[in-house]
């Protein structure tokens, strides 16, 4: 007996109460909730990731720029060797990018990171080379896209020279790849 009552006229609903489960409307509704924060946070996710990845190519460059200075005072003049700096494998610390040195000299140098295509931070196409160059004293920093060549790397074109390097000109960087 349930409150006094019958069993056979109490509703059906109340005999059997649903105790556990979803029904098909609950789960379709939450499924749409989920599918729609994901598609909100999905953008910010990822450019927050290729900042992360492009710090390691910053990181990496500058660590450079350090050892070529620790070289500049022991020895007098740059180098274009980064086994003689400390980078064997010519990659930064994860292997996400490829650094290179373009026209050391005692004047200065060039330094590159270039995002590996093999890398899983390749669908990053604004900025696939980031460069610091050091020039008698003063850095700057680059970057160019994918399909892009950095200005002067491979032809010497130009604005300035470096005593004894390729004719580099100043570099710039149009995707603000070095922004923070």
């Amino acid at each position: 007996m349930l409150n006094g009552l019958s069993p056979l006229f109490v509703p059906r609903s109340c005999r059997h109460p649903r105790t556990h489960g979803l029904s098909l409307i609950e789960a379709c509704v939450a499924l749409a909730l989920v599918a729609l924060m994901v598609c909100l946070a999905w953008p910010s996710w990822s450019q927050a990731s290729r900042k992360s990845r492009r710090a390691e190519a910053i990181s990496a460059l500058l660590g450079l720029q350090q050892a070529q200075e620790q070289r500049y005072a022991a020895q007098g003049a740059y180098t274009d060797d980064l086994a003689a700096l400390g980078w064997p494998t010519g990659l930064s610390t994860s292997g996400l990018y490829r650094l290179q040195i373009i026209g050391a000299s005692a004047a200065g140098y060039t330094a590159t990171a270039t995002l590996l295509p093999s890398s899983d931070a390749s669908n990053d196409a604004e900025c696939q080379v980031l460069a610091v160059r050091w020039t008698w004293g003063q850095s700057s920093f680059g970057s160019t896209c994918a399909g892009c060549s950095l200005p002067g790397a491979s032809t010497g074109s130009s604005t300035g020279s470096l005593a004894g390097a390729v004719d580099l000109p100043i570099l710039s960087d149009p995707a603000r790849c070095w922004s923070r």
